[in-house]
């Protein structure tokens, strides 16, 4: 069995009164929509900025993996003794990097 795929991107995000609707590419408004986020506390200022966060994540979200990823492989390949300074970067690159990647 194949394993599922997230819509694809860029993702897109509309609001009405106390409704957000984040729509993958081309599906709006024919489609339905990615998610759906209902306000209920929150000002629609903040709803609204959590739902501006959610899409850039995801649209960002492959460029930044594979940035780091890039970075890594030239701080651990091109020096052959990693500057002490350097470990925490490099340490917290592999920690976005295994966050990203898990299921």
């Amino acid at each position: 069995m194949s394993e599922a795929k997230h819509t694809p991107i860029p993702w897109v995000f509309r609001e009405a009164a106390n409704l957000t609707r984040i729509w993958g590419p081309g599906s709006y408004p024919a489609d339905y929509p990615v998610a759906s986020c209902e306000r209920i506390e929150e000002t629609a200022e903040q709803h609204n900025a959590n739902a501006q966060h959610i899409v850039r994540c995801v649209n960002s979200h492959d460029d930044l993996l594979a940035a780091c990823k890039s970075l890594l492989a030239h701080c651990i390949d091109d020096l052959p003794v990693l500057p002490a300074e350097y470990q925490t970067a490099v340490d917290k690159a592999r920690a976005a990097i295994a966050g990203a990647e898990e299921n």
